[in-house]
């Protein structure tokens, strides 16, 4: 036998033995969910509470989030279009500032 019958024989086998369907899983962290207590709903409170454009280190000051936090919360925050960064010349992406989008999705 060789390598094409074997490799046919399996797919037959395969196709045969045919595949149940998944068992959807409970997830107590469903994407795109901002849950209560944790970074993202911190950051994203305090931009909608200032109003204006904020950098990440004015953010981390208000919020008392270290760096990782912060970046991470306005990093998903972007993602799920809650938040847009405010772009214009800067020198470096630490001077980069953010702001809550008007008419944003809430979770309210």
């Amino acid at each position: 036998m060789n390598f094409l019958e074997e490799l046919e024989r399996v797919a037959r086998a395969v196709e045969s033995a045919g595949a149940e369907p998944r068992k959807q899983h409970f997830n107590p962290r469903p994407a795109g969910v901002i849950r209560p207590g944790r970074s993202s709903e911190a950051v994203l409170a305090v931009l909608r509470q200032h109003g204006g454009a904020m950098t990440e280190g004015q953010l981390r000051f208000r919020t008392g989030l270290n760096h990782a936090k912060c970046s991470w919360a306005l990093i998903y925050l972007l993602r799920q279009g809650l938040v847009e960064d405010m772009r214009g010349t800067f020198r470096n992406s630490r001077y980069k500032r953010y702001r809550a989008k008007i008419g944003g999705i809430s979770d309210e």
